[in-house]
């Protein structure tokens, strides 16, 4: 089988770049699958075909440095520009199946349908993207009926959560048939738990205090993550005297500003308690990280999602802090996660304190959890349930 993974997040600096390069990677290693061609990559452009694109990206750039963020949006809507290059690698590759990850360019989905009738599609479905960042353009209904009327040309839909399969049925029921839920994944060779002794010399180098339970977070920090609410939650704590309730925060983002001042608010309670780094540290560097931790917190995020970081601090074997979404609740993954934070927040501080007052227990636990994830939830497990509706 030769597959089209088509994905504009290959380059990012997000967890969708994390997302794309792993499944790439279990794409690559599958038995059943011959070749894989990244799309949009330079070397599987034509030389004529990549002036154009690097022309259109140039006009892009430009567009994007002087329309306001309003038609920034309707213009990357209006003008998907890779269908052109795109068709030029279907017609030379002839591949089985293409993989497309939901993008601005879900107007391509029907024009490869009616290009290319016998061509297996799937749709990488993690968002609509009138839920995030584009919910308050104009014409937004408009725009959410084409973006539904272009998941119809494809042949299956990888949702990575019930609730995005209950959103787009209610839609278009014809939609449900098409639907498989399809979680994220973790490289368990990459995340694993390191041994106590590697534990102890990563925190000493640190100056991490040694009879601190250590509560992280590692990733984003958008304002629907919460975090400065985190932050203040565990200095009133401390003030009740937890003392050796530890956290630490790794990531940076557009709430970034707001974590400092609660810290800086806090520090006379967090003191050498807090530990706070506010940039995006490496891929790679992540599990070294994870391993800090006694316990992986995640305990506010948007209802539709399938968060990666609950897949990384499980294969770390960390008990784990997780928010009451879904995907969580009802749907894969559930099995991985036993605290859930209400998204109201009411029960956050409980749950920290079951985990605080029980934690070697609570990893122990956790170390036995990892199994489940290694047979269910890794990315080469992503691609076969995807493979399997083929």
């Amino acid at each position: 089988m030769r597959v089209i993974y088509f994905t504009d997040t290959y380059y990012d600096n997000h967890g969708g770049r994390t997302h794309a390069r792993e499944f790439l990677k279990a794409l690559s290693k599958n038995k059943r699958i011959k070749d894989v061609i990244l799309f949009p990559d330079q070397k599987n452009i034509s030389k004529n075909s990549s002036y154009g694109f690097v022309f259109r990206s140039l006009i892009k750039s430009m567009l994007n440095m002087i329309l306001p963020i309003e038609l920034k949006i309707q213009y990357r809507l209006f003008v998907p520009n890779v269908y052109k290059d795109l068709n030029q690698v279907i017609e030379k590759k002839k591949p089985d199946l293409i993989i497309v990850r939901h993008s601005t360019y879900f107007k391509t989905y029907n024009k490869l349908r009616k290009k290319f009738p016998n061509l297996n599609i799937v749709v990488e479905f993690n968002t609509s993207l009138f839920m995030e960042g584009y919910s308050q353009i104009s014409f937004v209904n408009y725009w959410r009926k084409k973006e539904i009327q272009a998941l119809s040309s494809a042949n299956y839909i990888s949702s990575v959560s019930c609730y995005l399969k209950d959103y787009l049925s209610a839609h278009d029921e014809i939609l449900e048939k098409k639907i498989i839920i399809n979680p994220n994944g973790v490289d368990v060779a990459k995340f694993k738990p390191f041994s106590k002794e590697m534990k102890r010399a990563l925190r000493k180098n640190l100056n991490i205090p040694e009879n601190a339970i250590i509560f992280g977070y590692i990733g984003g920090m958008e304002k629907f993550r919460r975090l400065p609410e985190v932050v203040e939650r565990f200095a009133q704590l401390r003030a009740k005297g937890f003392l050796n309730i530890f956290l630490m925060i790794i990531g940076n983002g557009t709430d970034l500003k707001n974590v400092i001042e609660m810290g800086n608010k806090y520090d006379f309670l967090l003191k050498d308690y807090f530990y706070f780094n506010g940039y995006w540290v490496n891929y790679d560097e992540i599990p070294k990280w994870v391993n800090i931790f006694d316990v992986g917190i995640f305990p506010f995020s948007n209802p539709y999602g399938s968060p990666q970081k609950i897949f990384e601090y499980a294969a770390c074997g960390l008990p784990i802090l997780g928010p009451e979404v879904p995907a969580l609740q009802l749907g894969t993954g559930s099995e991985l996660c036993t605290y859930l934070v209400k998204q109201d927040g009411s029960n956050l501080e409980e749950l920290i304190l079951k985990i605080y007052n029980n934690v070697e227990e609570e990893k122990n636990k956790a170390l036995k959890i990892r199994s489940i994830l290694e047979q269910g939830y890794t990315w080469q497990a992503n691609v076969t349930r995807i493979l399997n509706v083929i």
